[in-house]
């Protein structure tokens, strides 16, 4: 299985800033994200449509080949790139990744989606999705449809429940989200304080 940071986006609400090199600590946030993938996964893989901003990484790169912004072409290029056939993917604005639930996940049985449900709702940039979803991917753009939920009711979608998130991540730490500098700033509290 590899591990795939998406890392797309304008980035408007950082005031110009590119969060996935941002610094958190002494590492960029996409930094913090490789060295924990790394301990899980043989491949980490990173789908840009920029790729000369990681040439420095130690990471394969995948090339967002569509011409629209949204996360589920990332998904689409990272996983054509991809040598497994079930990918653990993840946004580069999530740097504080629970390698305990990234653990549980992949020891639980998968067909094309394994997702997070917290409140309801789906967290599908935390998510292991099988290469079979890309034929899938490719009709939903094709038919003018980017959001990444968009082709899961063509495909087998199982579940993770926010009870046992929260078991194992009691703060939902791994889904928090740095979109603004005060988000920003709470990352960088948080990891210092797991140091």
């Amino acid at each position: 299985m590899a591990g795939i940071i998406l890392s797309g986006g304008k980035s408007s609400r950082m005031e110009g800033a590119n969060k996935p090199l941002m610094k958190l600590g002494n590492k960029t946030m996409i930094q913090h994200l490789i060295d924990k993938l790394s301990i899980l996964f043989k491949d980490v893989i990173v789908a840009t449509k920029q790729p000369e901003l990681y040439s420095d990484y130690d990471v394969q790169l995948a090339i967002d080949e569509f011409e629209h912004q949204g996360p589920l072409s990332g998904i689409h290029a990272a996983l054509k790139v991809s040598e497994d056939q079930y990918n653990f993917i993840v946004a580069c604005d999530m740097p504080l990744l629970n390698l305990d639930l990234v653990r549980y996940m992949l020891k639980q049985p998968v067909v094309d989606v394994l997702v997070p449900k917290i409140d309801g709702k789906l967290e599908p940039l935390h998510t292991i999705y099988s290469q079979s979803c890309v034929p899938k991917i490719e009709k939903a753009i094709a038919k003018g449809k980017f959001k990444i939920i968009d082709f899961w009711d063509q495909i087998d979608v199982k579940y993770i429940e926010e009870e046992k998130i929260r078991s194992i991540d009691p703060q939902l730490n791994s889904f928090f989200n740095v979109n603004n500098r005060q988000d920003y700033q709470q990352a960088l509290d948080l990891l210092t304080e797991n140091e």
